[in-house]
């Protein structure tokens, strides 16, 4: 991820670059998809994506910044979390997870990974 500011609004925003190269065709076609379905969606515990932009070798994908890192990292660097904790975790990926079902999405790959923290405080 690369830190950018918006021109017009000077807001700080996250930038994903994904080369081309890396990817099949059906890879590409599946990364439009999910943002297809992401810029569909409205929930403060889902990565707001602002926009896309794709040229010859790469993809760009602008989101807000989640400055507290992956809750992996979180876990890795407390050793454990502590029950109140996990469970205000535990809340917001549920919530989450009822949103989307009712909205007909399924998340197909949830692991601490890829879960985000908005700040380094739980």
């Amino acid at each position: 991820m690369k830190l950018c500011i918006h021109k017009e609004t000077k807001d700080r925003r996250a930038v994903k670059v994904m080369k081309k190269t890396d990817m099949s065709a059906d890879e590409i076609e599946m990364v439009k998809n999910e943002i297809k379905v992401l810029r569909s969606i409205d929930h403060p515990n889902i990565l707001k994506i602002f926009e896309f932009f794709e040229d010859d070798s790469k993809v760009y994908i602008v989101t807000e910044i989640c400055g507290g890192g992956e809750i992996f990292d979180e876990i890795i660097a407390r050793g454990r979390f502590s029950e109140r904790d996990a469970a205000i975790v535990i809340k917001h990926l549920l919530n989450v997870l009822i949103y989307c079902h009712e909205n007909k999405i399924v998340h197909r790959d949830l692991k601490p990974e890829n879960i985000l923290l908005e700040s380094d405080k739980t």
